[in-house]
């Protein structure tokens, strides 16, 4: 299956997509500002981060890598030039 990047705003991650964001020095970052939190802490963590970390102010979407299943889509052909993900694919192309 193919594995595709999107954007995800930043206040709406979660613990559980800490580990599919693709930047590795924000997602070491933020695994080590938030060890342990959930809920609100958790998001009172990244608002803190959005607003005081020199490095990372004002960020506001991060990329998460996602593995889908993806319906090809191939030219006259035969040759698969791009594919939609299956179930829903409102802004998917692949």
């Amino acid at each position: 299956m193919p594995i595709v990047v999107r954007r995800k705003p930043f206040l709406s991650l979660e613990p559980k997509d800490l580990p599919s964001i693709r930047d590795d020095q924000l997602r070491d970052h933020l695994e080590t500002e938030t060890y342990g939190l959930t809920g609100k802490d958790f998001t009172a963590a990244l608002q803190r981060i959005k607003d005081r970390d020199p490095r990372y102010r004002g960020i506001r979407r991060v990329r998460v890598v996602e593995v889908v299943s993806v319906i090809p889509i191939a030219d006259r052909h035969g040759k698969v030039y791009k594919g939609y993900a299956a179930g829903g694919n409102f802004r998917y192309d692949v």
